[in-house]
């Protein structure tokens, strides 16, 4: 049955390429107990009931022996779309991809018309914004970087090792975290945790809200000059 339903699904695809109707999506990652890297390939489009579908057609290992290079992942999606699936060459050119910013992943998909996945930008966003080397030099900063190390030094045990061992190492990990300041960062971090969760969504149109997501962030992050903790801001 599994057959079946994936060959109906391919069919499915080369109508809607003739059309230039579909949207590809593709990501990498590697598992940490082995350290094999694996690369999914996901297809969007909409129904004839005008619902929007997505289904992921592959998650295949990337071969251990390639490095992960953009020619070697290009080669690696041609090899799955035209090869494993059929798909006629010609057409890939009429996909829209989206994927995140990895260099590799971009010149892989440079030949194709590819879009940002705005969530993984909020993301980078974030990640350069709050990062604890950068915010140990800024002035007044330095505490939220402490409480940002705190925080993760007490998560990590919690999540590798047993509730006893935790315990007896937790309360000192807990009176390092300042709780005004993890008050702050998380009514700061709020607004981007609900923008990533609203666009997404696969089961409504999420392109139209990304200028309205940008522009509200924008102004969020702004430093308010009545607050005596502006300072403190990132």
């Amino acid at each position: 049955m599994a057959e079946e339903k994936m060959e109906a699904l391919v069919q499915k695809l080369k109508t809607l390429l003739k059309n230039g109707t579909v949207a590809m999506t593709t990501d990498m990652w590697t598992e940490d107990y082995r350290k094999i890297s694996y690369l999914t390939i996901t297809c969007h489009f909409i129904s004839e009931d005008m619902e929007l579908v997505n289904k992921t057609l592959t998650t295949t290992m990337f071969p251990l022996e390639e490095a992960k290079t953009g020619e070697n992942i290009r080669r690696g999606i041609l090899k799955l779309l035209v090869t494993k699936f059929g798909l006629d060459a010609s057409s890939l050119g009429k996909i829209v991809w989206v994927s995140d910013e990895g260099a590799n992943i971009k010149l892989a998909l440079r030949p194709y018309q590819r879009l940002d996945c705005i969530d993984h930008v909020i993301n980078t966003v974030l990640r350069h914004g709050l990062d604890i080397t950068e915010l140990s030099k800024a002035n007044g900063a330095p505490d939220i970087g402490d409480t940002i190390s705190a925080a993760k030094s007490l998560v990590r045990p919690f999540i590798m090792s047993s509730m006893k061992s935790w315990r007896q190492e937790g309360r000192a990990r807990i009176e390092k975290i300042a709780p005004d300041t993890l008050g702050f960062l998380i009514d700061f971090l709020k607004p981007f945790y609900e923008a990533q969760r609203e666009l997404e969504g696969d089961k409504y149109p999420t392109l139209n809200r990304v200028c309205l997501w940008c522009e509200k962030l924008k102004r969020h992050w702004q430093p308010n000059a009545l607050d005596s903790s502006a300072s403190c801001r990132p």
